[in-house]
């Protein structure tokens, strides 16, 4: 049955997984799809973008005849490195998050969407954790400097190593191989979803082309990768011939039937892991969020540490994400938020809009706006505290009505701008999520922020923004503390504390030190 194909190419896929993200426990929707595709393709745009960086740094860093490396070049180097895991942790979580698409999506065709996304995202993954292995494998020097441990950019030691591993991998090679068998069976049959789904959607058409693409140049470069450090052995070149991978891609979906997820099981025993997620995520009760809302104003900054998103992986901290508390329409227009004057007129008419929105296509208010994978975007206070966050802040800037309106006039103006990979607060045409929160509110009243240089790109972490918070004297802070909300450790699950006052600003001191 045609339609039982997609099936058994999953499992096969499962295999290459190296996430142990949970799933949420919430059925996933049409919104979850469209999300994630405009995520895709924002990943695909930076991976390619550092596809070029890979190979002019190869031409130019000279550490390897000098000995040594300049700071710029180091930079270069842990940024680059730093940037490519932000977005290969991300394509996991694609690959995790679809793998029980079958159980998360009753309609067939949001199914199959759900599979050529995740199977996207693991060829995306497969072609670029290739290309950077093979585009350093005769440099040893650079090489040394990828197995370095990075502590200010959290990266561990050894990660081109196990990248190394995870490419020429024999199991990961054939499961790959004998995935794609499947899928080109699926492709070239014209009534099967996969490919009315290309014909019906041109977004997803577009993956299925690319997927093909993908696939070619990553089994080219894999193999070269293989050949040239002599790991083509003659039991591997068995393995890995296109008749014993058709064989076993045969085999497997013979045998998988409604064994599904016992197979599926089986092919994640010893499976390597990266990341696995911190403490359940926090979950506000009702009335808990009717409180939270009570408290916050338009203008708030809201700072959260959240587990496998890529709105969360900017740089190491207690907090990593900022977000703008903008709160409803009403409330922007009473505080006088309006285009300001010289805003070009498609810019006015834009905000114009944008500040009226009310809703998100969830029926969720639309009280957020932040910067994550898809771009500046609105989202909801009820959506994070639902979904991911482990723990939020939510400070409140010391400003007069008229410059709390600017505020928000500076973040409707940046609403829809594309996400800034390169996390350079230097350039003003792409933002990250504390960059948002920097062009609005710098200067602005007593809010000043201090840039920080790392990997020499200059910088403001959600941390820089606390510490400089709680460092400030008294008379002199820029913000008021709203709230901490965290996970209640006396309970079991996800059940949260809100802490106000003093005791609340008490407790985010704590936290900030280091104490727990």
């Amino acid at each position: 049955m045609p339609g039982m194909r997609v099936m058994h190419i999953a499992v096969l896929l499962s295999v290459l997984t190296c996430t142990a993200s949970a799933a949420s426990s919430r059925a996933m929707d049409a919104q979850d799809l469209s999300t994630d595709l405009k995520r895709l393709s924002a990943y695909s745009t930076a991976l390619e973008g550092m596809l070029g960086e890979m190979n002019r740094l190869r031409k130019t860093i000279k550490g390897s005849k000098r000995g040594h490396y300049t700071s710029g070049e180091h930079d270069k180097i842990e940024s680059l490195l730093f940037r490519y895991l932000c977005v290969r942790e991300s394509l996991w979580g694609i690959v995790n998050k679809y793998r029980d698409y079958k159980e998360d999506f009753g309609k067939d065709e949001d199914q199959t969407k759900a599979f050529v996304l995740a199977f996207n995202a693991a060829l995306h993954l497969a072609y670029y954790s290739s290309t950077l292995v093979q585009t350093f494998m005769d440099e040893p020097a650079v090489i040394d400097k990828l197995n370095e441990r990075y502590h200010r950019s959290d990266i561990p030691r050894g990660t081109y190593d196990r990248l190394f591993r995870n490419v020429t991998d024999v199991e990961n090679v054939r499961a790959l191989k004998a995935a794609w068998v499947l899928y080109e069976e699926e492709v070239k049959y014209d009534e099967s979803m996969v490919r009315k789904l290309a014909r019906k959607d041109p977004a997803y058409g577009k993956l299925v082309t690319q997927n093909l693409a993908l696939y070619r140049k990553a089994e080219k470069q894999i193999e070269s990768i293989l050949e040239e450090n002599s790991l083509m052995l003659p039991g591997v070149r068995n393995k890995l011939r296109h008749s014993a991978i058709t064989e076993f891609a045969l085999k497997s979906r013979r045998e998988i039937g409604d064994g599904l997820y016992t197979i599926r099981g089986m092919l994640f025993v010893n499976v390597s892991r990266i990341r696995a997620p911190m403490s359940a995520n926090l979950k506000l009760t009702e009335k808990q969020l009717e409180r939270v809302r009570s408290l916050m104003k338009p203008g708030d900054i809201v700072l959260t540490y959240s587990s496998g998103y890529m709105s969360n992986i900017f740089l190491p901290g207690t907090f990593k994400h900022g977000i703008t508390y903008v709160g409803l329409p009403e409330q922007r227009k009473s505080l006088g938020a309006a285009p300001p004057k010289g805003t070009p007129e498609a810019k006015v008419e834009k905000m114009t809009k944008d500040m009226m929105v009310e809703k998100l296509p969830t029926g969720q208010k639309a009280d957020l706006i932040e910067a994550v994978a898809e771009g500046v975007i609105f989202n909801s206070l009820e959506s994070i505290t639902d979904e991911h966050i482990n723990r939020m802040l939510v400070l409140r800037p010391k400003l007069s009505n008229r410059e709390v309106a600017e505020e928000l006039n500076t973040v409707f103006l940046l609403l829809g701008n594309t996400y800034d990979f390169h996390f350079d607060f230097g350039d003003g045409t792409h933002h990250c999520c504390t960059e948002v929160i920097y062009r609005a509110l710098h200067e602005q009243g007593p809010v000043k922020f201090e840039l920080t240089s790392r990997m020499g790109i200059p910088t403001l972490s959600a941390d820089d923004i606390i510490n400089g918070f709680i460092k400030a004297e008294s008379g002199k802070k820029p913000f008021d503390f709203v709230l901490l909300a965290e996970r209640d450790a006396s309970a079991e699950g996800s059940a949260a504390l809100v802490h106000t006052g003093r005791k609340g600003l008490a407790r985010l001191c704590k936290l900030m030190s280091g104490a727990e």
